[in-house]
């Protein structure tokens, strides 16, 4: 058996976290023993996927770190899986340890690379605005890395580069019927659900846009209109730190959770009529779209300065003259508020996995409401996406098994 100690210390969502357990978790018990270090709030949540889990406890740093060399000596840990490494490095504040403080301990390291990060230039754009450095060190040194395909692209196994399914080949069959689901969550029997997510990073503004707080207020509000063009009654289920702080047209059942079961969030990824959000690296894009529920991506790829669109505002809804009025300009965004235009342009570069969803331009009101008519009425271009969907996750079946893989690295 080999043994993977895990380090997934991400706190302001379970992406990564989410990221590591769908990818490894049919492994443990099968040629190799997993255990999971994280935070307190992590503990729960991975537990609910039936894999060990250690947390770091203590307040003081220095008291954390020696409780995780006493986790990786019991454990007898083989190999040292980082659930990504950058976060890992940021979480040494709390942690007390590091990147090169792993290295000393001279067990083979490894970490998951959603982005193909050796095929940037380890500096992320935020809002069109090249703005931060990763050290390429944190990739560079790693003795492999995992790349799940979504995000990645498949690529051949290379003895350090591992490219894995991030979900099994079939998704599993809801747990509960429909009316269970409406029922558990208190949804309307008859309306179309749609469902949104956001996590704390996405209201934390780490940019120099001055115009960008205004524009994270109105995000969810021309979301908001967008789904009120539709002209039919929806259900919104809307998880994330913040509700909407605006009243809803009585054509739209707003429910929100600040925090949601995890049976009943994958639940709701399968049982929801459409997906929606702003974030093009989003896990629960990636399930949503495995689990075959159409879903919508609003992005901006063009920088927009709203007073140069003067001879079209006249034929614009009263909210989007005020939204343009407030804002005054948008930087591009991969992801919202942050960006990352140019950073993921090589992992979304003729890559399958852009067939999956459905890419709506969230400044063109028009094009936004038609898509989202589309998406939720018309069952021809349904049926179309989910083929597409099933397509994509079929592909992925050529890849060989990760823990295959896993045991041919070529290690130090």
């Amino acid at each position: 058996m080999i043994n993977i100690a895990v380090i997934a210390l991400g706190h302001l969502s379970n992406g990564e976290i989410t990221i590591a357990l769908e990818t490894l978790k049919h492994i443990h018990n099968d040629g190799f023993n997993l255990l999971f270090i994280s935070h307190q709030w992590g503990e729960e949540y991975i537990g609910s996927f039936g894999v060990p889990v250690k947390v770091l406890p203590h307040n003081d740093p220095r008291d954390n770190y020696k409780e995780f060399l006493r986790i990786i000596n019991e454990f007898k840990a083989d190999l040292l899986l980082c659930a990504d490494v950058t976060t890992m490095e940021y979480a040494a504040v709390w942690s007390g340890f590091s990147f090169r403080d792993l290295k000393k301990l001279n067990i083979p390291i490894g970490s998951f690379d959603q982005y193909e990060w050796e095929a940037t230039d380890y500096r992320f754009d935020f809002m069109s605005n090249q703005a931060k450095n990763v050290t390429p060190e944190f990739f560079e040194s790693c003795d492999f890395l995992i790349r799940p395909c979504p995000l990645n692209k498949p690529a051949a196994f290379d003895g350090r580069i591992v490219t894995g399914r991030l979900f099994g080949h079939n998704p599993a069959p809801p747990a509960m019927t429909n009316s269970q689901w409406r029922d558990a969550l208190g949804l309307p029997p008859n309306q179309k659900v749609v469902f949104t997510v956001n996590s704390g990073w996405e209201y934390i503004d780490i940019t120099r846009f001055m115009e960008l707080r205004p524009l994270m207020a109105w995000m969810p509000r021309m979301i908001y209109h967008h789904l009120l063009s539709v002209k039919q009654p929806l259900t919104v289920v809307h998880v994330g730190p913040k509700p909407w702080d605006f009243e809803t047209h009585e054509r739209i059942t707003y429910k929100y959770f600040k925090r949601m079961d995890a049976i009943l969030y994958q639940e709701t990824e399968k049982q929801a009529d459409l997906f929606c959000g702003t974030n093009a690296i989003s896990i629960t894009l990636s399930k949503a779209a495995y689990a075959l529920t159409p879903s919508v991506l609003f992005q901006n790829l063009k920088r927009i300065t709203f007073s140069d669109l003067a001879a079209v505002m006249p034929k614009m809804p009263a909210w989007y003259r005020q939204m343009a009025q407030e804002v005054k300009q948008s930087g591009t965004f991969r992801i919202f508020p942050w960006g990352w235009t140019r950073f993921l342009e090589p992992v979304f570069s003729n890559n399958e996995y852009n067939n999956v969803f459905v890419e709506a331009p969230v400044f063109v009101p028009p094009k936004c409401s038609k898509i989202l008519t589309q998406y939720l009425f018309d069952q021809t271009a349904i049926d179309a996406l989910k083929q597409r969907q099933t397509d994509y996750f079929n592909s992925l079946n050529l890849l060989p098994p990760i823990q295959e893989q896993l045991r041919k690295l070529k290690l130090p």
